[in-house]
């Protein structure tokens, strides 16, 4: 249980870190390099990742066990895991230097990088929005997915580092006699605790529960039909979610008023054949942008 706990604070550090250095990086830092390099670069960073997630706790544990099992005196006289509870005794060494000293400094970590990615969000926004129009675009789409990426993080922050803190806080104040009998308190006790329980639940809410990957889990099992929509920039530059089956009507309208006005120069019959044809071979909704180029083309005058 304490390897996965330490681990899930240092997995949180990680992505806090990552999301920091993408930013750091916005400025053309794998500029030159081919397609292998890079990939080799973020390979070794992954690898590292997981030494850092994984290792380290169980370098944590395994020094905890050696505390705790070991002959090492006066430490094994001193632990108090599994004395009093199936963890560490409350105020006890090891749970101050094992539990409370790493979670206190990854999340203190946490904060410098939050507040540093800010900074470094707004400061690439202004550049780009100085920047010329053919820069600007290919950096824009790198700094909204940048963007994304910051906002779960922070979300994920919110989980695990937040609501540790008023455990903390929860458990200093318990040792304050006016305020350890007091309902109310036990009351914000029994909040925090069961928030704190169900952070599992918090975490896959924010990373597996999502509209996307419902409709996309929904479609696998056959359990919903999937709407063909596609994602198109509007005349503004803003991005919108549209049905096809609009595309499709406006483009059929608009070519029967185009093989309407053909018509009075004769051929109608034959404009309409070509209209009927091309619609049904390009009703799908991957090839409806280029059924529009090719009817365009082929009904000019």
């Amino acid at each position: 249980m304490y390897y996965f706990v330490i681990s899930g604070f240092l997995w949180m550090n990680v992505t806090c870190f990552d999301i920091w250095w993408t930013f750091g990086s916005l400025k053309n830092s794998e500029a030159g390099l081919t397609a292998s390099m890079k990939n080799r670069r973020r390979r070794t960073r992954l690898l590292l990742y997981c030494l850092y997630g994984w290792g380290l706790p169980l370098l944590f544990t395994g020094t905890l066990a050696a505390c705790v099992y070991g002959d090492l005196e006066p430490i094994s006289s001193r632990n108090s895991v599994g004395k009093s509870r199936c963890w560490f005794s409350r105020y006890s060494w090891d749970e101050k230097y094992f539990y409370w000293l790493p979670c206190s400094f990854t999340i203190l970590l946490n904060v410098y990088f939050f507040l540093t990615t800010t900074y470094r969000y707004n400061k690439v926004k202004a550049d780009i929005q100085s920047a010329m129009s053919d820069v600007r675009e290919k950096r824009t789409r790198k700094l909204n997915s940048a963007r994304v990426k910051l906002l779960m993080n922070f979300k994920l922050f919110v989980i695990m580092g937040v609501l540790f803190c008023m455990e903390m806080v929860s458990d200093f104040l318990e040792n304050i006699p006016e305020l350890a009998y007091d309902t109310w308190f036990r009351y914000a006790l029994l909040l925090t605790d069961t928030l704190n329980g169900l952070q599992g639940l918090w975490v896959f809410c924010l990373f597996v529960l999502k509209s996307k990957v419902l409709r996309a889990l929904a479609t696998r099992l056959g359990c919903g039909r999937a709407v063909a929509t596609r994602r198109r920039r509007g005349p503004n530059g803003a991005r919108g979610r549209v049905n096809t089956a609009y595309f499709s009507r406006t483009t059929s309208t608009s070519l029967a008023a185009t093989s309407s006005s053909n018509g009075q120069n004769g051929g109608s019959g034959l404009v309409r054949s070509t209209i009927d044809g091309v619609l049904r071979r390009f009703s799908s909704a991957s090839s409806l942008n280029s059924a529009m180029s090719v009817t365009g083309t082929s009904l000019k005058p």
